[in-house]
């Protein structure tokens, strides 16, 4: 079973949607839209370099703090569309784990066979 968060997200490119974050097994999922636009975003547990807690203005989401999910092509900002702060904490949390055991997997050593 998936844990589902209500959130709102912005992109690198600096679109902002409102939906929801779905934690699977392998990656994290976004499902939203703005404006009749419908996004479908799927990010890898093993593609993010770092999470952290904005606290700058230019990072904050309508004014609220927001987890900053770092990755090569870009960060994604994203806040809660509640009035729940404390996800972003659970957040921090949850995705360190995930991110920690895929990045183990992938460095699992294979075996040789002569």
């Amino acid at each position: 079973m998936e844990t589902s968060y209500a959130v709102k997200w912005r992109e690198p490119g600096g679109e902002s949607y409102v939906g929801r974050l779905e934690l699977g097994p392998r990656a994290l999922h976004l499902v939203g839209d703005a404006g009749g636009a419908r996004v479908d975003r799927q990010i890898g547990y093993d593609e993010l370099q770092g999470l952290r807690i904005a606290h700058d203005e230019g990072e904050r989401i309508d004014g609220r703090r927001a987890l900053v999910l770092e990755r090569p092509q870009g960060a994604y900002h994203l806040t809660s569309a509640g009035f729940e702060a404390g996800i972003l904490h659970e957040l921090v949390d949850r995705l360190s784990g995930l991110s920690l055991a895929a990045s183990r997997s992938n460095a699992a050593p294979t075996s040789n066979r002569s």
